[in-house]
Protein backbone atom coordinates (compact mmCIF):
# COMPACT_ATOMS: atom_id res chain seq x y z
CA UNK A 1 0.00 0.00 0.00
CA UNK A 2 2.34 2.21 0.75
CA UNK A 3 4.32 1.85 -2.86
CA UNK A 4 0.97 2.79 -4.19
CA UNK A 5 0.78 5.65 -2.32
CA UNK A 6 4.45 6.63 -3.37
CA UNK A 7 3.94 6.31 -6.93
CA UNK A 8 0.37 8.15 -6.86
CA UNK A 9 2.72 10.94 -5.32
CA UNK A 10 5.12 10.51 -7.97
CA UNK A 11 3.20 10.98 -10.82
CA UNK A 12 1.00 14.31 -9.64
CA UNK A 13 4.61 15.69 -9.32
CA UNK A 14 5.79 14.84 -12.43
CA UNK A 15 2.35 16.08 -13.98
CA UNK A 16 2.39 19.14 -11.57
CA UNK A 17 5.68 20.54 -12.58
CA UNK A 18 7.41 19.78 -9.28
CA UNK A 19 10.82 18.63 -9.07
CA UNK A 20 12.07 16.94 -6.10
CA UNK A 21 16.00 17.23 -5.77
CA UNK A 22 18.18 15.15 -3.47
CA UNK A 23 17.28 15.71 -0.10
CA UNK A 24 14.07 17.53 -1.17
CA UNK A 25 11.03 15.31 0.27
CA UNK A 26 8.40 15.02 -2.54
CA UNK A 27 5.34 16.88 0.03
CA UNK A 28 5.23 19.75 -1.43
CA UNK A 29 2.82 18.20 -4.26
CA UNK A 30 -0.11 18.99 -1.05
CA UNK A 31 0.08 22.55 -2.10
CA UNK A 32 -2.03 22.33 -4.78
CA UNK A 33 -5.40 21.50 -3.02
CA UNK A 34 -7.26 19.97 -6.06
CA UNK A 35 -4.34 17.71 -6.56
CA UNK A 36 -4.19 16.81 -2.73
CA UNK A 37 -7.99 15.92 -2.89
CA UNK A 38 -7.59 14.09 -5.71
CA UNK A 39 -4.70 11.79 -4.37
CA UNK A 40 -6.79 11.89 -0.83
CA UNK A 41 -9.83 10.18 -2.71
CA UNK A 42 -6.91 7.60 -4.44
CA UNK A 43 -5.66 6.53 -1.34
CA UNK A 44 -9.14 5.96 0.87
CA UNK A 45 -10.18 4.27 -2.64
CA UNK A 46 -7.20 1.71 -2.59
CA UNK A 47 -7.57 1.53 1.36
CA UNK A 48 -10.83 0.31 0.86
CA UNK A 49 -10.46 -2.27 -2.31
CA UNK A 50 -6.99 -3.70 -1.39
CA UNK A 51 -8.74 -6.16 1.40
CA UNK A 52 -10.63 -7.46 -2.21
CA UNK A 53 -7.75 -8.21 -4.19
CA UNK A 54 -6.12 -11.11 -4.64
CA UNK A 55 -9.55 -12.96 -4.13
CA UNK A 56 -9.97 -16.36 -5.71
CA UNK A 57 -11.98 -16.28 -8.75
CA UNK A 58 -14.58 -18.36 -7.25
CA UNK A 59 -17.34 -19.79 -9.94
CA UNK A 60 -20.45 -21.44 -8.72
CA UNK A 61 -21.61 -23.79 -11.25
CA UNK A 62 -24.55 -25.79 -10.32
CA UNK A 63 -25.94 -26.49 -7.32
CA UNK A 64 -28.48 -29.54 -6.58
CA UNK A 65 -30.59 -30.89 -3.85
CA UNK A 66 -32.42 -33.50 -3.37
CA UNK A 67 -33.47 -36.53 -1.16
CA UNK A 68 -33.65 -40.42 -1.70
CA UNK A 69 -35.12 -43.08 0.21
CA UNK A 70 -32.13 -45.91 1.85
CA UNK A 71 -31.83 -49.42 0.93
CA UNK A 72 -30.67 -53.09 1.81
CA UNK A 73 -27.27 -51.42 0.78
CA UNK A 74 -27.09 -48.54 3.86
CA UNK A 75 -26.92 -45.98 0.73
CA UNK A 76 -29.18 -43.92 -1.05
CA UNK A 77 -28.35 -42.07 -4.41
CA UNK A 78 -29.24 -39.32 -6.25
CA UNK A 79 -29.47 -38.32 -10.01
CA UNK A 80 -26.89 -34.88 -10.11
CA UNK A 81 -29.23 -32.22 -11.92
CA UNK A 82 -25.79 -31.25 -13.50
CA UNK A 83 -22.70 -33.30 -15.25
CA UNK A 84 -19.41 -31.76 -12.79
CA UNK A 85 -16.64 -30.42 -14.90
CA UNK A 86 -12.55 -32.22 -14.43
CA UNK A 87 -10.74 -30.43 -11.88
CA UNK A 88 -14.28 -28.72 -10.48
CA UNK A 89 -14.91 -28.51 -6.79
CA UNK A 90 -18.05 -30.81 -5.53
CA UNK A 91 -19.29 -30.37 -2.36
CA UNK A 92 -21.85 -32.88 -1.27
CA UNK A 93 -23.82 -32.62 1.97
CA UNK A 94 -25.64 -36.08 3.34
CA UNK A 95 -28.36 -35.75 6.13
CA UNK A 96 -30.81 -38.74 7.74
CA UNK A 97 -32.64 -39.69 10.43
CA UNK A 98 -30.81 -42.34 13.02
CA UNK A 99 -29.96 -42.86 16.19
CA UNK A 100 -26.75 -41.48 16.56
CA UNK A 101 -23.96 -39.23 14.22
CA UNK A 102 -23.04 -41.75 11.02
CA UNK A 103 -20.29 -41.97 9.41
CA UNK A 104 -20.79 -40.90 6.18
CA UNK A 105 -18.98 -41.65 2.69
CA UNK A 106 -19.41 -40.53 -0.46
CA UNK A 107 -19.06 -41.90 -3.81
CA UNK A 108 -20.25 -41.07 -7.54
CA UNK A 109 -20.22 -43.42 -11.02
CA UNK A 110 -17.85 -41.44 -12.71
CA UNK A 111 -16.17 -44.14 -15.21
CA UNK A 112 -13.04 -42.22 -15.20
CA UNK A 113 -10.63 -42.65 -12.08
CA UNK A 114 -12.50 -42.60 -8.74
CA UNK A 115 -13.26 -39.31 -7.06
CA UNK A 116 -12.12 -39.45 -3.36
CA UNK A 117 -14.10 -37.79 -1.20
CA UNK A 118 -12.31 -35.90 1.77
CA UNK A 119 -14.84 -35.57 5.00
CA UNK A 120 -14.90 -31.52 5.74
CA UNK A 121 -16.37 -31.95 9.06
CA UNK A 122 -17.33 -34.69 11.33
CA UNK A 123 -21.28 -35.93 11.71
CA UNK A 124 -22.66 -33.55 14.08
CA UNK A 125 -26.20 -34.96 15.63
CA UNK A 126 -28.93 -32.63 15.31
CA UNK A 127 -30.36 -31.56 18.57
CA UNK A 128 -33.47 -33.63 19.60
CA UNK A 129 -34.78 -35.96 16.84
CA UNK A 130 -31.48 -37.73 16.34
CA UNK A 131 -30.57 -36.93 12.57
CA UNK A 132 -26.82 -36.15 11.37
CA UNK A 133 -24.96 -34.19 8.72
CA UNK A 134 -21.92 -34.56 7.26
CA UNK A 135 -19.84 -32.38 4.58
CA UNK A 136 -17.32 -33.93 1.93
CA UNK A 137 -15.48 -32.54 -0.84
CA UNK A 138 -13.94 -34.13 -3.72
CA UNK A 139 -11.73 -32.07 -6.98
CA UNK A 140 -13.71 -34.16 -10.25
CA UNK A 141 -10.28 -36.05 -12.11
CA UNK A 142 -10.35 -36.72 -15.56
CA UNK A 143 -12.57 -39.02 -17.43
CA UNK A 144 -16.03 -39.60 -17.35
CA UNK A 145 -17.77 -37.02 -14.96
CA UNK A 146 -20.07 -38.33 -12.74
CA UNK A 147 -24.30 -37.94 -13.03
CA UNK A 148 -25.26 -39.23 -9.43
CA UNK A 149 -23.69 -39.57 -5.80
CA UNK A 150 -24.21 -41.88 -3.59
CA UNK A 151 -24.07 -41.17 0.31
CA UNK A 152 -23.74 -44.20 2.44
CA UNK A 153 -23.19 -45.04 6.26
CA UNK A 154 -23.20 -47.90 8.63
CA UNK A 155 -26.46 -48.56 10.51
CA UNK A 156 -28.48 -47.03 7.93
CA UNK A 157 -31.66 -48.83 7.66
CA UNK A 158 -34.11 -49.27 5.04
CA UNK A 159 -36.50 -46.72 4.12
CA UNK A 160 -34.62 -43.74 5.66
CA UNK A 161 -35.13 -40.47 4.01
CA UNK A 162 -31.85 -39.33 2.91
CA UNK A 163 -31.41 -35.32 1.98
CA UNK A 164 -28.48 -34.92 -0.41
CA UNK A 165 -26.79 -31.14 -1.38
CA UNK A 166 -24.70 -31.00 -3.67
CA UNK A 167 -22.93 -27.90 -5.20
CA UNK A 168 -20.29 -26.95 -8.00
CA UNK A 169 -17.37 -24.63 -7.87
CA UNK A 170 -14.80 -23.54 -10.17
CA UNK A 171 -11.34 -21.64 -9.02
CA UNK A 172 -10.42 -24.42 -5.78
CA UNK A 173 -7.95 -25.80 -7.92
CA UNK A 174 -6.45 -29.03 -7.23
CA UNK A 175 -6.05 -30.01 -4.81
CA UNK A 176 -8.45 -27.88 -2.78
CA UNK A 177 -7.35 -26.75 0.66
CA UNK A 178 -9.58 -26.36 3.65
CA UNK A 179 -9.37 -23.49 5.82
CA UNK A 180 -10.46 -23.57 9.42
CA UNK A 181 -12.64 -26.22 10.83
CA UNK A 182 -16.20 -26.88 10.67
CA UNK A 183 -18.71 -24.68 12.55
CA UNK A 184 -21.69 -26.74 13.53
CA UNK A 185 -25.03 -25.72 15.94
CA UNK A 186 -28.23 -27.11 16.85
CA UNK A 187 -31.48 -25.31 18.54
CA UNK A 188 -34.84 -26.67 19.07
CA UNK A 189 -36.79 -23.68 20.15
CA UNK A 190 -37.27 -20.12 19.45
CA UNK A 191 -37.86 -18.11 16.28
CA UNK A 192 -33.81 -16.96 15.11
CA UNK A 193 -30.89 -19.15 15.05
CA UNK A 194 -27.15 -17.59 13.64
CA UNK A 195 -24.12 -19.99 13.23
CA UNK A 196 -20.61 -18.38 13.19
CA UNK A 197 -18.06 -18.98 10.76
CA UNK A 198 -14.48 -17.31 10.86
CA UNK A 199 -12.13 -17.68 8.17
CA UNK A 200 -8.51 -18.65 8.40
CA UNK A 201 -5.56 -16.42 7.22
CA UNK A 202 -6.34 -16.51 3.17
CA UNK A 203 -8.32 -13.59 1.30
CA UNK A 204 -11.42 -15.40 -0.58
CA UNK A 205 -11.85 -18.28 0.69
CA UNK A 206 -15.34 -19.91 -0.04
CA UNK A 207 -18.04 -20.81 2.96
CA UNK A 208 -20.34 -23.08 2.47
CA UNK A 209 -23.27 -24.10 4.13
CA UNK A 210 -26.28 -26.64 4.47
CA UNK A 211 -28.87 -26.52 6.61
CA UNK A 212 -31.94 -29.50 6.79
CA UNK A 213 -34.43 -27.38 9.80
CA UNK A 214 -37.86 -28.41 11.21
CA UNK A 215 -40.97 -27.87 9.54
CA UNK A 216 -42.25 -24.64 10.49
CA UNK A 217 -39.05 -22.37 8.91
CA UNK A 218 -40.14 -19.46 7.01
CA UNK A 219 -36.93 -18.00 5.65
CA UNK A 220 -33.38 -17.72 5.53
CA UNK A 221 -31.45 -14.06 6.38
CA UNK A 222 -28.17 -14.41 5.93
CA UNK A 223 -25.27 -11.69 6.45
CA UNK A 224 -23.03 -10.56 3.82
CA UNK A 225 -21.45 -12.83 2.46
CA UNK A 226 -23.76 -15.38 1.85
CA UNK A 227 -26.30 -16.09 -0.89
CA UNK A 228 -28.98 -18.65 -0.91
CA UNK A 229 -28.11 -21.56 -3.90
CA UNK A 230 -30.37 -24.43 -3.84
CA UNK A 231 -33.55 -25.50 -1.45
CA UNK A 232 -34.91 -29.00 -0.91
CA UNK A 233 -38.13 -29.39 -2.44
CA UNK A 234 -41.08 -30.07 -0.28
CA UNK A 235 -42.48 -33.35 -1.70
CA UNK A 236 -41.37 -35.45 1.15
CA UNK A 237 -42.68 -36.04 4.76
CA UNK A 238 -40.50 -32.93 6.97
CA UNK A 239 -39.36 -30.80 4.29
CA UNK A 240 -39.57 -26.96 3.73
CA UNK A 241 -39.00 -24.96 1.49
CA UNK A 242 -35.76 -23.55 3.34
CA UNK A 243 -34.13 -26.72 3.80
CA UNK A 244 -31.13 -26.50 1.53
CA UNK A 245 -27.40 -24.73 1.02
CA UNK A 246 -25.64 -21.25 1.30
CA UNK A 247 -22.37 -20.27 -0.10
CA UNK A 248 -20.36 -17.21 0.00
CA UNK A 249 -16.47 -15.53 -0.43
CA UNK A 250 -14.66 -13.72 2.38
CA UNK A 251 -13.77 -10.75 1.34
CA UNK A 252 -10.56 -10.51 3.59
CA UNK A 253 -8.30 -12.68 6.02
CA UNK A 254 -10.32 -13.39 9.59
CA UNK A 255 -13.60 -12.55 8.25
CA UNK A 256 -16.63 -13.99 10.62
CA UNK A 257 -19.67 -14.54 8.97
CA UNK A 258 -23.17 -14.74 10.39
CA UNK A 259 -25.75 -17.20 8.82
CA UNK A 260 -29.25 -16.76 10.45
CA UNK A 261 -31.91 -18.78 10.13
CA UNK A 262 -35.31 -17.21 11.13
CA UNK A 263 -38.51 -18.54 11.24
CA UNK A 264 -42.09 -19.44 13.30
CA UNK A 265 -41.48 -21.49 16.95
CA UNK A 266 -38.99 -24.04 15.41
CA UNK A 267 -37.66 -26.41 15.63
CA UNK A 268 -34.61 -25.85 13.69
CA UNK A 269 -32.44 -28.86 13.98
CA UNK A 270 -28.43 -27.83 12.56
CA UNK A 271 -26.86 -25.61 10.19
CA UNK A 272 -23.38 -26.57 9.09
CA UNK A 273 -20.54 -24.45 7.83
CA UNK A 274 -17.29 -25.30 6.23
CA UNK A 275 -14.51 -23.21 4.66
CA UNK A 276 -12.32 -23.82 1.66
CA UNK A 277 -9.33 -21.82 0.30
CA UNK A 278 -8.20 -22.29 -3.25
CA UNK A 279 -5.24 -23.96 -3.80
CA UNK A 280 -1.72 -22.35 -4.48
CA UNK A 281 -1.30 -21.44 -8.03
CA UNK A 282 1.72 -24.03 -8.49
CA UNK A 283 2.63 -26.26 -12.02
CA UNK A 284 3.47 -29.79 -11.41
CA UNK A 285 4.80 -32.64 -13.67
CA UNK A 286 3.28 -35.86 -14.33
CA UNK A 287 5.63 -38.23 -16.47
CA UNK A 288 4.00 -41.03 -18.87
CA UNK A 289 5.73 -43.71 -18.92
CA UNK A 290 7.56 -43.91 -16.26
CA UNK A 291 10.81 -45.52 -17.22
CA UNK A 292 11.93 -46.66 -21.04
CA UNK A 293 12.82 -49.53 -21.94
CA UNK A 294 14.63 -50.63 -25.00
CA UNK A 295 15.34 -53.80 -24.87
CA UNK A 296 18.07 -55.36 -26.64
CA UNK A 297 20.02 -53.98 -29.32
CA UNK A 298 22.98 -55.11 -31.29
CA UNK A 299 26.05 -52.83 -31.24
CA UNK A 300 26.59 -51.23 -34.25
CA UNK A 301 22.61 -50.44 -34.48
CA UNK A 302 20.32 -47.83 -33.35
CA UNK A 303 16.78 -48.34 -31.93
CA UNK A 304 13.86 -47.04 -32.85
CA UNK A 305 12.93 -44.22 -31.02
CA UNK A 306 10.67 -44.53 -27.76
CA UNK A 307 8.61 -40.96 -26.32
CA UNK A 308 8.27 -39.57 -23.20
CA UNK A 309 5.37 -37.44 -22.26
CA UNK A 310 5.26 -34.55 -19.88
CA UNK A 311 2.15 -33.34 -18.79
CA UNK A 312 1.53 -29.74 -16.61
CA UNK A 313 -1.18 -30.96 -13.50
CA UNK A 314 -0.83 -28.22 -11.64
CA UNK A 315 -2.56 -24.75 -12.05
CA UNK A 316 0.06 -22.61 -12.91
CA UNK A 317 2.58 -22.23 -16.03
CA UNK A 318 5.77 -24.56 -15.79
CA UNK A 319 8.96 -23.48 -17.06
CA UNK A 320 11.34 -26.52 -18.23
CA UNK A 321 14.42 -25.12 -18.51
CA UNK A 322 17.05 -29.00 -19.95
CA UNK A 323 16.24 -32.26 -20.57
CA UNK A 324 19.40 -33.97 -20.54
CA UNK A 325 20.15 -37.29 -20.43
CA UNK A 326 22.98 -38.35 -17.80
CA UNK A 327 24.10 -41.15 -15.65
CA UNK A 328 26.21 -44.43 -15.94
CA UNK A 329 25.97 -45.27 -19.80
CA UNK A 330 24.49 -42.10 -20.97
CA UNK A 331 26.75 -41.96 -23.82
CA UNK A 332 24.13 -45.16 -25.35
CA UNK A 333 21.22 -42.99 -25.36
CA UNK A 334 20.38 -40.01 -27.67
CA UNK A 335 17.94 -37.21 -27.58
CA UNK A 336 16.56 -37.21 -31.26
CA UNK A 337 13.56 -34.41 -30.68
CA UNK A 338 12.83 -32.44 -27.18
CA UNK A 339 10.08 -30.46 -27.55
CA UNK A 340 9.76 -29.51 -23.98
CA UNK A 341 13.62 -27.24 -23.24
CA UNK A 342 13.45 -23.73 -22.52
CA UNK A 343 9.75 -24.20 -23.60
CA UNK A 344 6.78 -23.32 -20.99
CA UNK A 345 4.15 -25.23 -20.67
CA UNK A 346 0.17 -24.33 -19.84
CA UNK A 347 -1.63 -26.55 -17.05
CA UNK A 348 -3.14 -29.18 -18.43
CA UNK A 349 -0.88 -29.19 -21.83
CA UNK A 350 2.04 -31.57 -23.02
CA UNK A 351 5.08 -31.75 -24.05
CA UNK A 352 7.48 -34.76 -25.76
CA UNK A 353 10.99 -36.21 -25.85
CA UNK A 354 11.88 -39.18 -27.93
CA UNK A 355 15.01 -40.92 -27.49
CA UNK A 356 16.61 -43.53 -28.82
CA UNK A 357 19.38 -46.62 -27.84
CA UNK A 358 22.86 -47.71 -29.94
CA UNK A 359 24.77 -49.41 -27.23
CA UNK A 360 28.42 -49.37 -26.96
CA UNK A 361 29.22 -52.27 -25.46
CA UNK A 362 27.32 -55.90 -24.19
CA UNK A 363 25.46 -56.17 -21.33
CA UNK A 364 22.93 -53.77 -19.34
CA UNK A 365 23.06 -50.51 -20.14
CA UNK A 366 21.61 -47.46 -18.00
CA UNK A 367 20.78 -43.80 -17.90
CA UNK A 368 18.03 -41.24 -16.77
CA UNK A 369 16.29 -38.63 -18.48
CA UNK A 370 16.36 -35.36 -16.48
CA UNK A 371 13.87 -32.55 -16.70
CA UNK A 372 14.92 -29.12 -15.14
CA UNK A 373 11.83 -27.10 -14.41
CA UNK A 374 10.39 -24.65 -11.85
CA UNK A 375 8.29 -27.68 -10.36
CA UNK A 376 8.55 -28.11 -6.79
CA UNK A 377 9.67 -31.73 -7.05
CA UNK A 378 12.46 -30.79 -9.63
CA UNK A 379 14.46 -32.12 -11.02
CA UNK A 380 12.50 -35.62 -12.09
CA UNK A 381 13.72 -38.05 -14.25
CA UNK A 382 12.99 -41.34 -16.02
CA UNK A 383 14.75 -44.09 -16.05
CA UNK A 384 16.85 -45.52 -19.44
CA UNK A 385 17.70 -48.98 -19.87
CA UNK A 386 18.59 -51.34 -22.87
CA UNK A 387 20.53 -54.14 -22.96
CA UNK A 388 23.68 -54.45 -25.50
CA UNK A 389 24.33 -57.64 -27.50
CA UNK A 390 27.08 -58.78 -29.80
CA UNK A 391 26.34 -58.03 -33.06
CA UNK A 392 23.95 -60.39 -36.18
CA UNK A 393 25.65 -60.09 -39.64
CA UNK A 394 23.84 -61.39 -42.56
CA UNK A 395 26.18 -63.55 -45.04
CA UNK A 396 25.61 -60.95 -47.70
CA UNK A 397 26.97 -58.56 -45.57
CA UNK A 398 30.15 -60.53 -45.32
CA UNK A 399 30.66 -61.61 -48.92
Amino acid sequence: MRATIKAVLTFFSIRSGFECHPGERSTRVWRDPVIKRIVTTLVILLSAVSPLLGQANWSHKHGFVSYAIAGSGASATISLGFTPGAGDLLLVACSASGSGSYAWTVSDNSSGPADSYTALSGSVTWYSSGHSVMILGTNITTGTAPTSVTCAASGLANGVIVQIAADEYAGAGNPFVQDGSAAAGTNATGNSYSVIFTTGSTAGDLIWGVTFTGTSLTSYSVASPFNLEESLPTSYPGATADDGLSSGVAASTQQTASWTLNGGSGPWHIALLVGIEPAPAVPAVTLSPSSLSFGNMSLGFTSAALTETLTNTGNANLTISSVAISGTNSGDFTKTADTCSSQTVTPTNTCTVSVTFSPSATGSRSASLVFTDNASNSPQSVSLSGTGIAGAYSFSSIL
